[in-house]
């Protein structure tokens, strides 16, 4: 039979004993892929590209997240601060008022 996802003619599916074709048990170059416990199942797990675009994917939500509870900090302390130089500043109109002036 015609091998169609690697496009070689020279690739058959015969049966092997444990009931996978031999097409399933072997990637392109040929090598055995079964897993060792001898289910016939394929269990190749995540290449290493793979683990290194998860891992870049995750580090930008991470530095995100940390960018912008930073960000959040820093303007919740800066309207404090400007809320409490504004308390100062009614306070001291207070006094100011309080007092009383001499005519000139």
């Amino acid at each position: 039979m015609i091998g169609l996802e690697s496009g070689r003619d020279d690739v058959d599916d015969t049966q092997a004993g444990d009931g996978m074709s031999t097409r399933a048990r072997t990637n392109r170059v040929g090598i055995d892929t079964a897993a060792p416990g001898g289910d016939g199942t394929t269990d190749r797990g995540a290449s290493l590209i793979e683990m290194l675009i998860a891992i870049v994917l995750m580090s930008t939500v991470v530095i995100a997240v940390i960018s912008s509870v930073s960000v959040t900090v820093r303007a919740t302390a800066y309207e404090r601060d400007h809320a409490k130089a504004q308390q100062w500043l009614q306070a001291a109109i207070g006094v100011i008022e309080a007092v009383d002036f001499a005519s000139c």
